[in-house]
């Protein structure tokens, strides 16, 4: 379904104009914006992870516990 939309805004972006200027910065928006999506989240969740490793290596399971919840 992913690389459908991609295909689809591809197709979308060579229609806005003729100038390929505008394509290629349509297609670079696309890009970023996707970017932006999966990265947050990503590192948001690799942070929490490593946090909740570090305090359940050091034994202190409740502090790992506090993490979750917030």
């Amino acid at each position: 379904m992913e690389w459908w939309f991609y295909d689809l805004m591809i197709y979308l972006s060579g229609l806005l104009a003729k100038d390929t200027k505008a394509n290629i910065s349509a297609m670079n928006f696309l890009l970023q914006a996707t970017s932006l999506i999966y990265i947050f989240p990503l590192a948001l969740s690799s942070a929490v992870s490593a946090r909740v490793g570090h305090e359940l290596g050091s034994n202190l399971p409740k502090k790992a516990k506090q993490y979750k919840n917030e």
